[in-house]
């Protein structure tokens, strides 16, 4: 989720609050979203800026700041479990709507969450659900929405903001009136394990840390800029009440939206039952596919009566499944790649020509994709940063803007100035690594996902250390 400018506040911005009594708690509130969009600004900042020391690398600590924002509005007590009844008041609704889910299937209520088991055997390839995109929750059925669909028309939050802001509407504000409301009460009250609900970044130079706080980041930026709009709104035109929209609240629309959301064509949705089905990685892509104006899953094997169903959730790389819908799966993280930020020395030759082309578009400088073990794609850019005046004359080239993406052939001087300044950039981030202790991370279950990011790294020091 991209960063961009937050609207800037002005002392004539200020609202007055909308009783005396609340002035207090509102401004103690107000200050620590105004600290925490300043941060996110400084942020943005970095992220834009190429000429990275390694020392300012690392993304500053959202946690501590979105934990003073919470700390200065009301709390929602602790959440109960999705009730038996909840569940079945869904499945009465889905079926109204064209749902069709398979007649032996059910679904229960259980301590830690809802799940859907077989009632009696079910053959591979039977269909489990079908869904129509007219029962799925998408973005234009947010915009027609009475109340916030004019008001997010002025100007609609980026990302998946709009879909964010009206499930805590829909879950705080108006629960009991709208369509989607029996799929809204048995939502979980609580998220746990994606990057939203860490108490702070397991380890600060993993893999999951840097995807985990850039997801963390986008999230509190949608709602500083929320906020910001409806502390502008006049209170009887908001869509919602200002003491209503908390970031404990909006944590919790962004941990169901990044959890649950699925892929229809050109947009995200939510997808009513559909999003019940528990992942198993051997089932395949094969078990859910996009049918006419349906979204259908069919078995990928046989069940049993008893038996829980599953469905494959996509390709996605283990710390992805980790960021954004809070669990891992067990095993080497095949497929697994890091974006991590290539820094452009102080002293690297022609620096001043590259920051000029750079700037005018910082995402190219930005990030570098590193597959397990394989650093040519940082290599080919370390190349470019490590080319000198003699290294153009001598290749022919005019300009350094020239050759961003060719394969550059470098003399030996120049070769051993892009392996030092990448085995530099690599021992920056995977050194630190090996001192982790496990028993720091703030939780057990997911040791093995820091040792595999751990060896992720190894692997691509060992490669870096080898070419050199």
């Amino acid at each position: 989720m991209p960063l961009v400018p937050l609207p800037a506040l002005s002392s004539d911005d200020h609202l007055e609050p909308d009783s005396p009594n609340e002035a207090s708690s509102e401004a103690q509130a107000q200050t620590a979203i105004d600290d925490l969009a300043h941060l996110l600004a400084r942020i943005a900042g970095l992220r834009r800026a190429v000429a990275w020391d390694a020392e300012s690398f690392e993304l500053p600590d959202l946690h501590e700041a979105s934990a003073l924002v919470q700390k200065c509005q009301p709390m929602d007590p602790p959440s109960l479990p999705v009730s038996q009844q909840a569940l079945d008041a869904l499945a009465a609704w889905a079926a109204l709507h064209g749902v069709r889910f398979a007649p032996g299937l059910r679904l229960l209520a259980t301590p830690k969450g809802a799940s859907v088991k077989a009632t009696a055997p079910i053959a591979r390839g039977a269909t489990l659900v079908e869904v129509p995109l007219s029962a799925m929750l998408r973005n234009g059925d947010v915009f027609a929405d009475p109340i916030l669909g004019p008001w997010l028309q002025e100007a609609p939050l980026f990302g998946p903001g709009n879909l964010m802001l009206w499930l805590l509407r829909a879950r705080y504000v108006n629960e009991a009136t709208n369509t989607w409301a029996p799929y809204v009460a048995a939502l979980p009250g609580e998220v746990a394990g994606t990057a939203l609900s860490w108490p702070r970044s397991p380890g600060s130079h993993l893999v999951a840390a840097n995807m985990g706080r850039s997801f963390l980041a986008g999230v509190l930026q949608l709602y500083c800029i929320a906020h910001h709009r409806l502390r502008l709104t006049e209170p009887a035109k908001r869509p919602l009440p200002l003491e209503a929209f908390t970031l404990q609240r909006w944590l919790w629309a962004g941990a169901i939206l990044s959890s649950r959301q699925t892929a229809v064509p050109d947009e995200l949705a939510l997808v009513p039952l559909w999003d019940l089905l528990d992942h198993d990685e051997t089932l395949g892509a094969e078990s859910t596919f996009l049918e006419g104006n349906s979204l259908r899953a069919v078995a990928g094997m046989n069940y049993t009566a008893g038996e829980a169903v599953r469905m494959f959730y996509g390709r996605r790389t283990p710390t992805e499944r980790w960021v954004y819908a809070g669990f891992v799966v067990p095993g080497p993280p095949d497929g697994e790649r890091a974006k991590l930020a290539f820094p452009l020395p102080k002293d690297a030759p022609l620096r001043r020509d590259k920051l000029v082309w750079l700037l005018a578009d910082p995402e190219r400088a930005i990030e570098v994709t590193v597959a397990h073990g394989d650093v040519s794609e940082a290599l080919k850019r370390a190349r470019w940063y490590a080319l000198d005046a003699d290294e153009l004359d001598r290749l022919g080239i005019a300009s350094v803007a020239d050759v961003w993406r060719e394969e550059l052939q470098l003399s030996v001087s120049g070769e051993a100035r892009a392996r030092g300044m990448l085995a530099d950039w690599l021992a920056f981030r995977a050194g630190p690594v090996g001192a982790l202790d496990i028993i720091d991370t703030f939780s057990p279950e997911h040791e093995h996902m820091l040792r595999a990011a751990h060896a992720h790294y190894s692997a691509i020091q060992r490669s870096c250390e080898a070419s050199g």
